[in-house]
């Protein structure tokens, strides 16, 4: 009889074995599923979720129904899948420190609103910065078809700055072909990306060819607009203003006349 009742379960070795399995799956199955939650590719999403669905019929497992010769084919399975996660893990690892790799990349790249005054006597078609460390280079700012006259300034200029460069260079070219090429520093990145920065660039034989400054905001043409029509308005009130005054003026002369 006791035999009989020993072999209708688990004999203590299975149990411990199939308990094992089993917490080991589930600890794969959550190491895999929190490292997907912290990449944003999400080309897994699919097989984890088919994963997971093999997993639950483990989970709903009533130890206390099943016998050795269940046990002999539940383990492997089981196991097959734990290998399924840790390869899946290893994979979602590798995007993660991509990822992460990529993101501190990119911010070391400050995004530094500028303002650009030509003072070099010449009319500028073309204006390149390059980032000699990086070698990298910008984009001409001044796009097909446009200028910048000597004494103008240009502003709305976004400039990507690697925060870790230790050289650029400015690159003009002028509406005649000549192209002057000038050594720029830049320091301070927090202070740049926050607020801004100026350059003004002089002629090639100046002793200062590009000067780097603080960002100046350079009055939008409908703000001048409006300045002068507010100035209109405060000098047709003083004329209205004087006209009322000499209108009162001569009514009091009038009356007195009249008086006498």
């Amino acid at each position: 009889m006791a035999l009989l009742i020993g072999g209708c379960g688990l004999s203590e070795e299975n149990l411990q074995l199939v308990t094992e399995t089993r917490e080991n799956l589930t600890k794969a199955k959550t190491e895999a599923e929190t490292i997907y939650g912290k990449v944003t590719d999400d080309d897994n999403e699919k097989y984890l979720a088919d994963l997971a669905t093999e997993y639950e019929e483990f989970e709903a497992l009533n130890l206390e129904k099943l016998k050795d010769e269940d046990v002999e084919e539940l383990v492997p399975r089981m196991k097959e899948l734990i290998s399924s996660y840790e390869e899946l893990y290893i994979e979602l690892e590798s995007v993660h420190k991509y990822e992460q790799d990529t993101a501190a990349e990119e911010a070391k790249y400050k995004e530094v609103t500028c303002y650009i005054e030509n003072k070099s006597g010449s009319e500028l078609s073309g204006i390149v910065l390059n980032d000699v460390t990086k070698g990298e280079s910008s984009d001409n700012i001044l796009f097909e078809g446009e200028t910048l006259p000597s004494g103008r300034m240009l502003a709305g200029v976004t400039f990507s700055l690697y925060s870790e460069s230790t050289a650029w260079q400015l690159v003009t070219t002028d509406t005649l072909g000549n192209e002057n090429t000038y050594d720029v520093t830049f320091t301070d990145f927090d202070n740049l990306s926050q607020n801004g920065m100026s350059l003004t660039i002089y002629s090639p034989e100046s002793e200062s060819s590009v000067s780097v400054g603080s960002y100046v905001a350079v009055p939008e043409p409908e703000e001048a607009v409006e300045d002068a029509t507010e100035g209109e308005a405060t000098e047709d009130s003083s004329e209205e203003e004087t006209d009322t005054t000499a209108e009162e003026e001569n009514t009091d002369t009038t009356e007195d006349s009249a008086g006498e």
